[in-house]
């Protein structure tokens, strides 16, 4: 998938769970349409938060 962020042993983008978020869907809305579980897109959003969470550390 070009190095883009994929759900393991999936072709699906994490790209793709925030932008239909951000469209509006809910999480539920995402496993229905796509195929993940709730705890897969739940986990992506987690590491997204403990991310942004953390200073930017700069080399």
């Amino acid at each position: 998938m070009s190095g883009a962020w994929v759900l393991k042993g999936t072709r699906m983008l994490v790209q793709t769970i925030f932008e239909n978020l951000e469209a509006g869907l809910s999480v539920k809305e995402i496993t229905e349409v796509f195929d993940v579980t709730e705890l897969e897109v739940k986990a992506v959003l987690h590491f997204a938060s403990q991310s942004l969470e953390k200073a930017p550390a700069y080399g």
